[in-house]
């Protein structure tokens, strides 16, 4: 059955250079949905829009007057008073209530989406699981149909990692295969067969289930990433860094599996992103 997804990834700030960068890993998965016919879109919140909604003139405006006024204080004094230490606490939960506010408007417009059978999000660090600890329940508890799925490289590093954080998720994919995914994109709608799924890990009322693979440790994947305009938006709205990852070999520590990409296979994928998007700034791992 053909499905209609969100693949969504929210970054904590601070943001690094990486952040900016195109995500290889979402794209990837998108190419392998849009391939076996699904439809699906990525929502990349590392943008530069992002940074100036998190970190608004505002409170930017506010941070310099703070910097300028500390400086002073340190001036008049070489320890920092309980004072200083309680005010600078208040504008430090200032900035952090902001953020939430903007990751709450997110999974609003996540419930808004009627049409979708899933969303996946990606989780590459403690800071990316909190931001879902606080959205993820708001989409529940509006859409409580929805399928909500976890990824990530903080799975695929260590799958210690699953048992914590399976309770916000109907199943987490540590994996990094796209065709791995696209089992459990198969059978989504059948929870008895999830235990077919390679790296996949899910419960019911009873226990925790985390699935492996016994098919080798070495997997050929050879879709393209799709970085295209109806896929990517956030790509193609200049406020992403145009420097991208070939993936030739992707070791996940935690499975054990190396997912290799053939020679030929990168060299077409540089030629692609050269044509379409005018750069020659590639990161090839």
């Amino acid at each position: 059955m053909v499905s209609n997804s969100l693949l969504v990834k929210i970054p904590s700030s601070p943001f690094r250079l990486d952040t900016l960068r195109p995500d290889a890993y979402l794209a990837k998965l998108a190419g392998h949905l849009v391939e076996a016919g699904h439809q699906t879109t990525i929502w990349d919140f590392g943008t530069v829009e992002m940074m100036q909604r998190l970190y608004p003139e505002s409170l930017r405006r506010k941070a310099v007057e703070r910097i300028d006024q500390r400086a002073i204080e340190q001036e008049k004094s070489n320890y920092l008073t309980l004072w200083d230490q309680w005010r600078n606490r208040r504008r430090s939960n200032e900035i952090q209530r902001h953020q939430e506010s903007v990751w709450r408007e997110i999974a609003q417009s996540v419930i808004a989406q009627k049409m979708i059978d899933f969303v996946l999000f990606e989780v590459d660090s403690h800071s990316d699981k909190s931001i879902c600890e606080l959205i993820v329940p708001l989409i529940r508890y509006a859409r409580p149909h929805l399928a909500l799925v976890g990824t990530g490289q903080l799975f695929q590093k260590d799958s210690g990692h699953l048992p914590d954080s399976l309770p916000l998720f109907d199943c987490i994919y540590w994996g990094s295969s796209g065709d791995n995914f696209m089992e459990w994109v198969d059978v989504r709608h059948d929870p008895a067969s999830w235990s077919q799924v390679p790296f996949l890990a899910y419960s019911d009322s009873v226990r925790m289930y985390i699935t492996k693979s016994d098919r080798g440790l070495i997997e050929f994947d050879e879709v393209h990433p799709n970085y295209s305009a109806e896929i990517y938006p956030a790509l193609h709205e200049e406020t992403k860094i145009l420097y991208f990852d070939i993936e030739e070999v992707i070791d996940t520590s935690a499975s054990g599996a190396v997912h290799i990409k053939s020679p030929a296979r990168a060299a077409d994928e540089i030629k692609m992103l050269s044509k379409h998007f005018n750069t020659l700034s590639f990161h090839i791992s």
